[in-house]
């Protein structure tokens, strides 16, 4: 079968359809990330969710605890954006800084609480019942053992923080954002009825500190096929690109792979540019004069982005959680290349979204600079994955929603006389 056919017949499957529905469950969640803009990964994947349990019958009651902003700056607009999209929304007010360096060597669990977190909650928990209580993050889970015994108790993981200082200080990386130990994050989940985990490797992982159910809940973007994808231009030069924030991971493997990439390009006398996109540009200066390498900045859709480059390369030879850029990648039904490390947690199937070094990756590069033709099945490749992932979601809200205890409708039959 010819790769046109393929895509075809890919294309042409049905959308993912809804499952169990929950109508009129009262669904509370609590996250230190803004919904508003969903232009970053974690607020993607906490806007997808929601969103999905709106349209499944639930009401959204949303609490935001405005970490990332904290006392300087509350944009109005975006506030107004996060009010209209959520059954109900609260502003938990900031009591103290919470991005300080770690008390010890790493932080304990619960450093960047805030006490005033637990006066909204309880205030809340007084006025209205909550059939879920969903909590974004480790480092705020003490928040669970808020909740009622009645309310199921979910811990949204987003990333496994045990030894993540290790992991970054190993390639040479000063540690940022949350970093625990396995002692510290088990707390976390034994606060939990369910803990939802990014990817399967780290559901192990979980399971493996407590006796608490733990599933795999992913992430999938909805289906967003960019209008145009760049063929190669008249000079036949393959495009390929790579998008990021300015995180230390994104920019340590990109600075990684141009050094592994461009002398393999000239062994094989490939006419390929690298292009790099987004904040991470900022922090990769040295590359700016370097012949084969295009820093473009920030762009302003991500769809920009697509259209500009014949194909989107991924090469992460460490990182952790899931690459929500890769899941933006697949729902955009772009051809891709990656490392099998940065596609953990996506159901691939193509060998060339598991390639095992950086060297593979640009050797894949050279052998479609030389046969465009096998962009077409790759493009296939991205939207049967992109299907197998929307699945995987579905299935995981229907078994989240099976354990959740909804009030029951009681009924007392007296004597008319009472």
């Amino acid at each position: 079968m010819h790769g046109d056919q393929i895509l075809g017949e890919v294309l042409a499957q049905p959308p993912v359809a809804g499952g169990v529905r929950m109508d009129g469950a009262d669904i509370l969640v609590l996250s230190p990330t803004p919904t508003h803009p969903p232009d970053q990964g974690n607020r993607k994947r906490i806007y997808a969710i929601c969103k999905e349990l709106q349209a499944r019958g639930a009401r959204v009651h949303f609490v935001y605890y405005p970490q990332e902003w904290w006392f300087e700056f509350l944009p109005h607009d975006l506030v107004g954006e996060m009010t209209a999209a959520w059954d109900s929304f609260h502003i938990v007010p900031t009591s103290r800084h919470t991005y300080n360096p770690p008390a010890g060597q790493d932080y304990t669990i619960d450093e960047w609480w805030d006490e005033s977190i637990a006066t909204t909650l309880k205030w809340l928990f007084k006025r209205q019942h909550f059939d879920a209580f969903i909590v974004n993050y480790a480092f705020m889970s003490k928040a669970l053992e808020l909740a009622p015994p009645n309310v199921l108790r979910i811990l949204d993981t987003h990333d496994l923080f045990t030894g993540r200082r290790q992991l970054l200080e190993q390639h040479g990386l000063k540690p940022e954002f949350f970093y625990t130990t396995r002692e510290q994050e088990s707390i976390a989940v034994q606060r939990a009825q369910l803990v939802w985990a990014i990817k399967d490797e780290e559901a192990v992982i979980y399971r493996s500190m407590a006796n608490v159910p733990c599933i795999t809940m992913p992430h999938a973007e909805p289906s967003a096929p960019v209008s145009r994808i760049r063929r190669f231009d008249d000079e036949g030069v393959l495009v390929i690109g790579m998008l990021g924030s300015g995180n230390v991971i994104n920019v340590q493997n990109a600075r990684a792979f141009v050094e592994a990439a461009l002398p393999i390009f000239e062994a094989r006398g490939a006419k390929v540019l690298i292009r790099y996109v987004g904040s991470m540009c900022a922090r990769l200066g040295e590359l700016a004069n370097i012949d084969g390498v295009d820093l473009a900045g920030p762009v302003a859709t991500v769809d920009a982005f697509y259209r500009d480059v014949d194909l989107v390369v991924i090469p992460l030879a460490f990182s952790t959680g899931l690459k929500i850029k890769a899941v933006e990648a697949f729902a955009a039904g772009v051809p891709i290349v990656a490392m099998g490390h940065a596609l953990e947690g996506i159901p691939v199937e193509h060998a060339w979204h598991q390639c095992q070094t950086m060297e593979e990756v640009a050797e894949v590069c050279c052998e479609i600079a030389q046969r465009p033709e096998l962009l077409t099945a790759l493009t296939a490749a991205t939207h049967a994955t992109h299907t197998r992932m929307q699945h995987q979601v579905q299935a995981a809200l229907d078994a989240t929603i099976a354990r959740i205890h909804r009030r029951p409708t009681v009924v007392v039959t007296v004597d008319h006389a009472f």
